[in-house]
């Protein structure tokens, strides 16, 4: 016999209970792109590079104005006293004269030699030519694009145009006899072709990438002065066309130093207010950038 149990449970009583949707494992993250590395990287590379160009283009005058100061305190001290070096071996960036040329406005206190170092502060007298005022060719280089740019114009002198100079032996005056140019490899921009007394003005040509000379060639009009010993060779970085790689020490020092600070400016900015830490770590920055910027511009031609 067979007995049958009813549970009483209708099927509208029974709940169907739907499982949850299940998501899947999310991928582990992708590694970094070689391409979201480099343009970052490229991106700060290309405001560092600006940031040195508009130092060099405007920042740098600031500097050139600051050594022209200092020369001119150093040089008037020294013509009063009757102690300004007159010749022999001169240190170099010792001021030796004071150069006028009233057709281009230019007044600027020149000193001996004429590496890259030397030429941001003002034109250079290079050391292996006669002084200014003595007989044989004197040469003097300066900037013309960076620095302050003292011979930016001196294409513009024409036959005619006076340039006087006054050294620790009195003044002297010159006559513009040509402008011209000349390669990088004519030595003769440096020779003595006249007994009486020369001078010429070297800078870089054309402005902005110093592959050869702009020359400017005078006659001496006064009469020459004593003529005093000079050095007879000069090193390539003084030349006007080459750098000068002699402060490499300080540019990896002020390196070393920006590195410095950029890390110092960010652990105060996970420590401090944003602004506080911006007001401490700014000055700090830009102040380590321009050190830097200055001892990587002398690597730079002399005459740019």
């Amino acid at each position: 016999m067979t007995t049958t149990v009813d549970a009483g449970i209708d099927d509208d009583d029974i709940e169907i209970i739907e499982q949850p949707d299940i998501e899947p494992a999310s991928a582990a993250p992708r590694p970094r792109t070689a391409r979201a590395v480099v343009r970052p990287a490229l991106g700060i590379a290309a405001t560092i590079l600006l940031a040195f160009v508009l130092f060099l283009l405007v920042g740098s005058r600031l500097t050139a104005s600051r050594d022209q100061v200092l020369r001119e305190r150093a040089l008037r001290a020294e013509l009063a006293a009757g102690t300004a070096p007159i010749g022999g071996r001169i240190d170099p960036g010792t001021p030796i004269a004071i150069l006028t040329v009233p057709e281009l406005g230019i007044r600027q206190i020149v000193a001996e030699s004429t590496s890259s170092s030397i030429t941001a502060g003002g034109p250079g007298h290079v050391r292996a030519t006669p002084m200014p005022g003595q007989a044989g060719n004197s040469v003097l280089i300066a900037r013309r694009t960076t620095f302050g740019a003292p011979f930016r114009h001196l294409d513009r002198l024409a036959p005619g145009d006076a340039i006087r100079l006054t050294t620790g032996q009195g003044p002297a005056r010159y006559r513009v006899t040509e402008v011209t140019t000349a390669s990088a490899e004519d030595a003769s921009v440096f020779a003595t072709t006249s007994r009486r007394g020369e001078l010429t003005l070297l800078t870089a040509d054309p402005p902005r990438r110093a592959t050869r000379y702009l020359v400017a060639r005078a006659r001496l009009e006064s009469d020459p002065v004593a003529s005093t010993p000079h050095v007879r060779r000069v090193e390539a970085a003084e030349t006007g066309l080459a750098g000068d790689g002699s402060g490499i020490g300080g540019l990896i020092l002020g390196l070393v130093l920006l590195a410095a600070s950029a890390l110092g400016a960010t652990w105060l900015a996970l420590r401090w207010r944003p602004w506080s830490a911006y007001l401490v770590s700014v000055p700090v920055l830009v102040a380590a950038t321009w050190w830097v910027f200055e001892q990587a511009a002398p690597l730079l031609p002399a005459a740019l």
